[in-house]
């Protein structure tokens, strides 16, 4: 047995065992604790600006495409009242979980560099699909799909801090990195999903966005994020890009009978939407 099969099993039996999951951004926390008590906009202003940084991302991402209303807002109680609680929140988690596609090794922020403009081209196509199929809660999927491959960031920083034998798990070689997380990532992004309390649905978006006919009841925001899903790959933002993707074909596109017209419209709207929430979001990583 070669040393790299031998490692990879090590490691492979590691990730079936992972516990070691990280715990939500603490000021999404304390947000939801507050929106949970009902409490003050002016309260959940002052949490926000207790970090400017955050701050500031989120009016800029309440001020762009994705999230824009009729007029610029510079103040958090009023983007607050503006676009509501749910929004809010929407916008806190977005712009914290920014922080797990960080790296040292330049080998990994590569590969994260690539898992963050997925994230954000699925966000963005997760949520104009909802639009367009006129599901109630945009946000949901917008998160939904954001989230559905976080468990690669998860595993990619897990096995960087392995060590092995000696060896550090950073030095590992770039196809091994990818087999692994691909192997496992829709297991650990659903354990970490639960283990954050969020939405079932969102769970399962994790779990089944690749094979949502495995599922024992149909579930839209699945489809939702499985579309979503090759339309990155056909915008080139995936580990996997094919520029051929057939996205008419898709069950959720055939159902509510969007046509290659309308898909091309939507997909230049997606890929604004997603520049911009990847410059908004960036400078927090």
């Amino acid at each position: 047995m070669s040393i790299t099969v031998s490692i990879k099993a090590i490691i492979e039996e590691k990730l079936k065992q992972f516990e070691d999951l990280p715990a939500l951004p603490s000021v999404y926390i304390k947000l939801k604790e507050l929106i949970e008590r009902d409490r003050s906009t002016r309260e959940i202003a002052s949490l926000l600006e207790n970090d400017q940084a955050l701050a500031a991302k989120v009016l800029k991402l309440a001020n762009s495409a994705l999230f824009s209303g009729l007029k610029e807002v510079t103040d958090l109680n009023l983007a607050i009242t503006r676009l509501g609680m749910r929004t809010i929140e929407t916008l806190v988690l977005t712009t914290a979980t920014g922080s797990f596609y960080v790296a040292k090794s330049p080998a990994d922020l590569e590969i994260l560099s690539k898992l963050w403009g997925h994230a954000a081209a699925c966000g963005a196509a997760g949520r104009r699909l909802a639009v367009r199929i006129r599901y109630p809660d945009p946000e949901k999927a917008f998160l939904s799909c954001l989230l559905h491959d976080i468990g690669k960031a998860v595993i990619l920083n897990a096995v960087s801090r392995l060590r092995i034998g000696g060896m550090n798990g950073a030095v590992l070689n770039h196809e091994l990195k990818l087999e692994l997380i691909q192997g496992f990532h829709e297991e650990i992004g659903y354990k970490l999903i639960k283990s954050w309390n969020l939405h079932e649905d969102l769970a399962l978006c994790a779990r089944f966005h690749s094979c949502p006919e495995q599922l024992d009841q149909p579930n839209i925001l699945v489809n939702i994020a499985n579309l979503a899903n090759l339309i990155s790959r056909k915008l080139g933002e995936s580990l996997h890009p094919y520029a051929n993707e057939s996205l008419v074909d898709n069950p959720l596109a055939i159902q509510y009978e969007i046509g290659d017209l309308e898909m091309a419209s939507m997909l230049v709207e997606i890929e604004d939407q997603m520049n911009q929430l990847k410059s908004l979001v960036a400078k927090t990583r």
